[in-house]
């Protein structure tokens, strides 16, 4: 059970507040958790007395879930919900109901589309081979995601793109990239780690979703092509992508076409190394249309080495390491202070890099 409390004012100016208990699954229903409830104040007159009898009975009527959760969901969108009087939602705008000059109710995001990633380690054969052998692998337990952005950062050989493989495929996508409904192969090389990966979901289901791999991104491409070609009743698969082939693009723009315009938000999107045809004024565009989509109920997953792409504000970072995962700021990565290092001394870096340990005349 969850508690709203209200505090109601009625039409002589005193106060008096009641707990208003609500199941925890109807809260789940309208996709918020209750420990992030707040507050919801509302003031009334004695014209709708009623309003304060139905709350403080403790309960909801079960025929009334459909509109109260339209309305919830209709202002959800910018993170705030205007709570409309119960009366409102149970008669309509009745002659009798007056507004109750309900103040804005604010709600923490909801849980994410995919909340944790588990090793079943008793599925595993031999830790020594490999997928199993790499850092990501060997020290993984259990892997939390933030409801918003997830960084999978590190140096080459840590098994980022293995593990970002292996979400996706555990999740349903094809392991060369696509959304869910594409099932092509160019070869079959991905691992079988998926198989030893379980997927811990949120309450809600993401609407839309992509594995973007920008090593296959291609092969992709080239069964989009192929797609458009066969006979087909609905529009070329293209028109998601911005009306024009990704062959006929340059390679950074083609990357930027599936954000832009494939991307539509409610969707649950893992990228491996999304900027690797992006320049750094590209990157950038991206952490903004990023920014764009998150506010529509989007989360991300991202393995990158792009100290830029990784600097969104709300999210969290896991560096791969020799001894497995650690949670970093961006500051703290080493692909941050490298990169700050070699742009503040420039000259002292490559002084130190084109050293070949041959002394002058």
């Amino acid at each position: 059970m969850a508690a709203l409390l209200y505090s109601v004012w009625n039409g002589s100016g005193g106060v008096r507040t009641h707990d208003l208990m609500i199941k925890s699954h109807l809260l789940c229903q309208l996709s918020y958790r209750p420990e992030t409830t707040k507050l919801i104040i509302a003031r009334m007159n004695r014209s709708c007395k009623f309003f304060y009898t139905h709350f403080s009975k403790g309960s909801l009527p079960l025929g009334d879930l459909p509109r109260l959760e339209q309305s919830f969901l209709r202002r959800r969108r910018n993170g705030t919900i205007t709570v409309r009087a119960y009366a409102l939602l149970r008669y309509g705008q009745s002659p009798n109901v007056v507004d109750l000059g309900v103040k804005l109710m604010t709600l923490q995001p909801t849980a994410p589309y995919l909340r944790r990633a588990q090793l079943l380690r008793e599925r595993i054969p031999d830790f020594a081979v490999y997928p199993y052998s790499l850092p990501a692998v060997s020290c993984l337990e259990s892997l939390e995601f933030h409801p918003k952005v997830t960084y999978l950062v590190g140096e080459n050989g840590m098994g980022k793109s293995t593990l970002m493989e292996a979400l996706a495929v555990a999740w349903g996508f094809n392991p060369e990239g696509g959304t869910l409904n594409f099932n092509f192969s160019t070869a079959s090389t991905h691992s079988p780690l998926y198989e030893a990966i379980r997927l811990v979901r949120g309450i809600r289901r993401p609407r839309d979703g992509f594995f973007f791999r920008a090593e296959s991104y291609y092969n992709f491409a080239s069964n989009m092509d192929t797609l458009d070609k066969e006979f087909s009743f609905g529009p070329p698969i293209r028109e998601s992508y911005g009306g024009k082939s990704l062959h006929e693009q340059s390679h950074g723009e083609s990357f930027f076409a599936a954000f832009l315009h494939r991307f539509s938000g409610n969707g649950l999107y893992l990228l491996d190394e999304p900027e690797a045809a992006l320049s750094p004024f590209r990157q950038m565009a991206m952490l903004s249309r990023m920014h764009q989509l998150i506010r529509k109920d989007s989360q991300f997953v991202i393995a990158t080495h792009s100290p830029i792409l990784m600097a969104y504000p709300d999210a969290v970072i896991y560096q791969l390491t020799d001894t497995g995962l650690e949670r970093r700021k961006l500051e703290e990565t080493d692909h941050y202070l490298i990169t700050r290092e070699f742009l503040n001394n420039p000259r002292k870096m490559l002084n130190e890099l084109l050293d070949d340990g041959e002394e002058g005349d």
